[in-house]
């Protein structure tokens, strides 16, 4: 006798983590944006946005982790909006 047990997370659960990923992106490209504005009017880093830019790389993987049931590295969202978000934080950094 086989038992199989199916368990899917909550509506509230996957909204949460879809609501995350957005956050990442918006954040990303946000930061990617204001890099980029810099650089095309030759302005300079000031120290806040590079600080800023650093804690969001920081931030990123505790915000990840606090997803319901903290889900293993290499899931969907990972791949869907965590290294993207860290890629282009990283990017806009440099």
């Amino acid at each position: 006798m086989d038992a199989v047990l199916h368990v899917d997370p909550s509506w509230a659960a996957v909204l949460f983590a879809v609501f995350i990923m957005v956050v990442m992106w918006g954040l990303a490209l946000g930061a990617l944006a204001v890099a980029v504005s810099l650089v095309a009017r030759r302005r300079r880093f000031e120290a806040g946005f590079t600080g800023f830019l650093a804690v969001l790389l920081f931030a990123f993987p505790t915000v990840r982790n606090s997803l319901p049931g903290i889900p293993p590295v290499g899931v969907l969202l990972d791949y869907a909006a965590f290294f993207w978000a860290e890629a282009l934080v990283a990017l806009a950094l440099i």
